[in-house]
């Protein structure tokens, strides 16, 4: 059986699963670290990692604004 979700859930499973698997690659290499031996560049990863949680957010926080301006007007 086939469940027709609505346009808006299916683009906010789309925003989730983006949030989830983008820095997925920065986890896995942040993991295999040693306090003692962190990389040079972790200030470079760490702010790509911050980027990728970022982009996904903005456009939750816009798709959230649509929806209770829609549910309002």
């Amino acid at each position: 059986m086939r469940v027709d979700y609505h346009p808006a859930v299916e683009a906010e499973l789309r925003e989730i699963r983006k949030y989830v698997l983008l820095p997925v690659p920065i986890n896995n290499q942040i993991a295999r670290w040693q306090p003692d031996s962190v990389p040079a560049n972790w200030r470079d990863l760490r702010r790509r990692w911050d980027l990728l949680h970022a982009i996904p957010v903005v456009f939750m926080v816009i798709a959230l604004i649509l929806l209770v301006a829609s549910c309002v007007y």
